[in-house]
C-alpha cells in the first residue's frame, strides 16, 4: 500500500508543479505587458503618435485578436464579408487602444499583480489599482493560449468583462442598423474619434 500512496503522491505533484509554473508564467506575463505599457505612456520624448504606435504593437502581441474580436460580433461575423470582417478587425483594434488605453491609463500608476488562478482552459491572473481615492479596483486579466503564447483575451475591472460589455454595445449597434455591419464600423470610428478628440 505504501507504494501506492507514493504513486498517487507523485501523481498530484507532478501536476500541480506545472500548474503553478503556468500561472507563474502567466503573472509575469501580464507584469511585464503593465510594465511596459506603463513605461511608453510615460515616456515625455515620444509625441502621441508614437506612443500610439508603440502601444498598438505590444496589443498586438497581447491580445487574443484571433479570437476576442469574432466571439464578440458572435453570429454577425459569418454573414460579413471578408473586407467587412479585415476593416472590422482594423477599427476594433483602433478603438481597443483608443478607448481601452485611456482607461489604463486612470489606473495604471497604483496597479500591481496579486494573484492568479485557473478556469477550465483561462488564467485569469488578478490585480488591484490603488491609483484613485477610493477603494482599490479589482482587475483581473483572462489569458487563453491559442498558439502557445499568453493571449489577454478579456479584462474585467470589479467583475464587469469588457467583451462582455463590447458584445452589448456592438448588439445594441447592429439592431439600430438591421443587422448592417457597416453601421457598426462606422461607428466604431466615430467612437474612436470622440475618444482621441476628448485626449
Amino acid at each position: 500500500m505504501r507504494w501506492c500512496r507514493s504513486l498517487i503522491f507523485a501523481l498530484v505533484v507532478g501536476h500541480a508543479f506545472p500548474a503553478a509554473a503556468m500561472e507563474a508564467d502567466a503573472r509575469g506575463f501580464v507584469e511585464q505587458y503593465i510594465t511596459e505599457t506603463k513605461r511608453i505612456r510615460a515616456d515625455t520624448t515620444l509625441a502621441p503618435d508614437q506612443k500610439s504606435a508603440k502601444s498598438r504593437a505590444m496589443l498586438h502581441d497581447a491580445y487574443d485578436f484571433a479570437g476576442a474580436p469574432k466571439a464578440i460580433l458572435g453570429r454577425h461575423w459569418a454573414k460579413a464579408t471578408e473586407d467587412q470582417q479585415r476593416r472590422y478587425l482594423e477599427q476594433f483594434e483602433r478603438y481597443l487602444i483608443a478607448a481601452y488605453g485611456k482607461r489604463f491609463d486612470e489606473v495604471a500608476s497604483g496597479l500591481a499583480v496579486t494573484d492568479s488562478s485557473v478556469e477550465d482552459t483561462r488564467t485569469i491572473v488578478h490585480s488591484t489599482s490603488t491609483a484613485r481615492q477610493t477603494e482599490p479596483m479589482r482587475i483581473d486579466w483572462v489569458l487563453v493560449q491559442p498558439d502557445g503564447k499568453w493571449r489577454i483575451t478579456d479584462v474585467l475591472v470589479n467583475g464587469i468583462g469588457s467583451v462582455e460589455t463590447m458584445r452589448q454595445e456592438f448588439s445594441a449597434v447592429l439592431r439600430s442598423n438591421n443587422g448592417d455591419i457597416e453601421g457598426l464600423l462606422s461607428a466604431l470610428q466615430q467612437r474612436t474619434e470622440a475618444v482621441r478628440a476628448s485626449d
